[in-house]
């Protein structure tokens, strides 16, 4: 018995010990990467700072808040298939900022969006900021995710993320540049939440346009980038 209790410690103190070996390697080894460079020209390239108004409207659309957000691309990874990101908020005098992050490929563009406070409720239920290639009007993606601590009795555990492109204007530039508009859906047991996502082919996303299910609203808009 005593033989059986020591090599039962023996297998448990491996599992920790390669379990800490992961977190280190997976956390503690973004630090010490450069951000990745998967395609030419990244629109989100590292050490560049994009500003955005964000305003909040209640049920019967009125502006109740405005914000300031603004979004700082890093140059180094995140959860080593990442690019880290800095989100920073200025609301009521008071400065926050969350640390997430991007992919950009040849693919895909996808950014993990803002989770402060109030900001949660329409960001975390709702589909995450993403364009997928080719950019058509035909292109249609999806996904399921599983909500994990975020699940509760009423929201349930599942979320299906619906994405459209409903509109492509061109911009007759040399050469020539196209803003995408993206209709995003959440859905899960608190209903149906829509984003809108407003896209230039340089500058990103240039509007965010959150819907919750009782029709409130958070409009995150580009007013600067540099």
């Amino acid at each position: 018995m005593k033989k059986f209790f020591k090599i039962l410690g023996i297998v448990i103190g491996s599992i920790a010990a390669l379990l800490i070996l992961i977190g280190i390697v997976v956390f503690g080894g973004s630090y010490l990467l450069d951000a990745k460079k998967e395609v030419e020209n990244p629109v989100y390239p590292p050490d560049k700072t994009w500003t955005f108004t964000a305003e909040f409207y209640d049920t019967e659309n009125k502006l109740i808040r405005t914000d300031t957000l603004k979004l700082k691309t890093i140059n180094q990874r995140f959860m080593l298939t990442q690019n880290k990101i800095k989100w920073i908020l200025k609301s009521n005098n008071k400065t926050s900022e969350e640390i997430t992050g991007i992919i950009e490929n040849e693919k895909r563009l996808w950014i993990h969006p803002p989770r402060f406070d109030d900001y949660f409720e329409f960001t975390e239920y709702s589909a995450f900021p993403e364009i997928r290639k080719p950019i058509s009007t035909n292109n249609k993606w999806g996904t399921q995710l599983m909500l994990g601590t975020y699940a509760d009795k009423e929201m349930g555990n599942k979320m299906t993320v619906e994405y459209s492109i409903i509109n492509i204007d061109t911009i007759n530039t040399s050469p020539t540049i196209i803003n995408v508009k993206i209709l995003g859906k959440g859905k899960s047991g608190l209903g149906t939440y829509t984003c809108e996502m407003d896209f230039h082919e340089k500058k990103g996303f240039t509007k965010l346009t959150y819907l919750k299910q009782n029709n409130e609203k958070l409009i995150i808009q580009l007013i600067d980038e540099r």
